[in-house]
């Protein structure tokens, strides 16, 4: 998988990645939310700091992320879909 740095017509996006899938996972079950290009965009942010606002997007495909400050990533110990 080849990762880039995205395009100048986009100058809030920091990184694209061709080929990746987002799922998500409870128990046993998996869902595949969405197939496609993954890409990290910068949320241009008003003077204020404020933590309510969401600072970057994790877009996969069709399918959008919102992510903020305190947004919690984290992977699944021992388990081969993560």
């Amino acid at each position: 998988m080849s990762q880039s740095l995205c395009s100048s017509s986009n100058p809030d996006c920091l990184v694209s990645i061709p080929g990746a899938v987002v799922a998500q996972i409870l128990g046993e079950e998996t869902t595949i939310l969405s197939e496609g290009r993954l890409s990290l965009d910068v949320i241009p942010q008003p003077a204020a700091d404020d933590a309510v606002q969401p600072l970057l997007t994790l877009t996969v495909g069709h399918a959008t992320f919102p992510l903020y400050k305190t947004t919690v990533f984290g992977t699944l110990a021992d388990d081969s879909r993560t």
